[in-house]
């Protein structure tokens, strides 16, 4: 919640960026500080009151105590692409069903996938780095795409949940329109991308993965630079 409040002062604020060429310069300023006021009411409530990160660092305490103890083995060019197959394969089904419905918990689902998938790349793209990092870039922009369309949404419905949506003041209805007119430009570049992205049926994508991962070892065997870092 804390988080959220946040965001929905930066997707303001990504408004008036955007937009402020055509707008008063204190257009925004009523909503932004209605925004204000409910983040401080959710700091002092979560942070102080609650002591949430009180409760957070002893989490994290406990579960980092363990780490020193964890054993990790090399999973296998074979185990390694299942899951990436895997994690592709339910990208490419959530950029379907985006594609058709375009609703936000859709999105939203679609973008948790999208993420899953890129922090997978990272992790290996010493495979074919030239490749790997041109399409964890890319992931990197579509999530961006869709995390801004969610947060101009969250900010949507905290209007809504403020009675500001509905109280017809110009402020509140026009950071409305500019939060609709953004969201369906983000959608737009995101499906566009997502269709490049996922282009590939799953088994050729993990073929693909395979093949670079298999290739990456062998220069290993052979002690040769690895593809990508060698100077032209």
């Amino acid at each position: 919640d804390v988080r959220d409040a946040g965001a929905h002062l930066e997707a303001l604020d990504l408004l008036y960026a955007q937009y402020g060429e055509i707008l008063y310069k204190n257009a925004l300023d009523r909503v932004r500080e209605v925004l204000l006021d409910h983040r401080r009411g959710l700091n002092r409530k979560v942070l102080e009151k609650d002591g949430a990160l009180q409760h957070i660092q002893a989490e994290l305490d406990a579960r980092c105590a363990g780490l020193k103890d964890l054993s990790l083995s090399d999973p296998g060019a074979e185990l390694l692409t299942k899951g990436i197959r895997r994690t592709y394969k339910r990208g490419r089904r959530a950029f379907a069903e985006a594609l058709e419905s375009q609703e936000p918990e859709v999105l939203h689902e679609w973008r948790k996938r999208v993420k899953y998938l890129r922090y997978e790349l990272l992790a290996i793209r010493d495979a074919w780095p030239a490749w790997a990092v041109t399409w964890e870039d890319e992931l990197h922009r579509l999530s961006d795409f869709l995390g801004t369309d969610r947060d101009l949404f969250e900010l949507q419905e905290v209007l809504k949940e403020k009675g500001l949506a509905q109280s017809g003041e110009a402020d509140s209805q026009l950071v409305l329109g500019l939060a609709a007119r953004h969201r369906e430009e983000m959608q737009q570049h995101a499906l566009l991308l997502g269709a490049r992205l996922y282009s590939l049926k799953p088994a050729a994508f993990r073929k693909l993965i395979r093949d670079s991962w298999e290739a990456r070892l062998r220069e290993d065997d052979l002690a040769v630079s690895p593809a990508g870092s060698l100077e032209r």
